[in-house]
């Protein structure tokens, strides 16, 4: 019996972005591929950028209120939110570069592959960046509320 997890909807978007982005080349297929890969990291996108603007603010508030010894934690995981927005830009601009430039009846598969392989890893990258980021901020979120702070009976 395997056991279903509803995930969110930055979970879900991430989780169609990344199989998108595994698809094997189909000759013939290059264009609707990436305009797959456009609309998928555009819902991503929207919805990381919602997620960072929206839900981290509170979550970093409560930490720090929680523990305020975990000041640190929470200006790493800043940090982090600003340079993922980063890497989500160049990943959005490299998918609109190959969406636009990539012409699979005018140039050879070796033309356009390593252009492919770019978009795949920087999307892969991304995914990853994005899932470990939320992990870290679940992480850190968990153990404030639930450190013990040595107050005794």
């Amino acid at each position: 019996m395997t056991a279903t997890v509803k995930l969110d909807a930055v979970a879900e978007a991430l989780q169609r972005l990344e199989e998108q982005l595994e698809l094997p080349y189909v000759p013939g297929e290059l264009h609707a591929w990436g305009e797959s890969v456009r609309q998928l990291l555009g819902d991503a996108a929207t919805r990381l950028r919602a997620d960072i603007s929206g839900r981290h603010p509170s979550i970093f508030d409560s930490i720090t209120k929680s523990q305020g010894n975990l000041r640190q934690q929470v200006d790493k995981l800043i940090a982090d939110d600003e340079q993922l927005l980063q890497a989500l830009g160049s990943v959005e601009r490299l998918v609109e570069q190959f969406c636009t430039s990539v012409d699979e009846t005018a140039l050879a598969g070796q033309q356009f592959q390593p252009m492919r392989e770019r978009v795949i890893n920087d999307g892969l990258s991304l995914v990853l960046r994005a899932r470990r980021q939320r992990s870290a901020i679940d992480t850190w979120h968990r153990e404030a509320l639930q450190r013990d702070n040595g107050v005794g009976d």
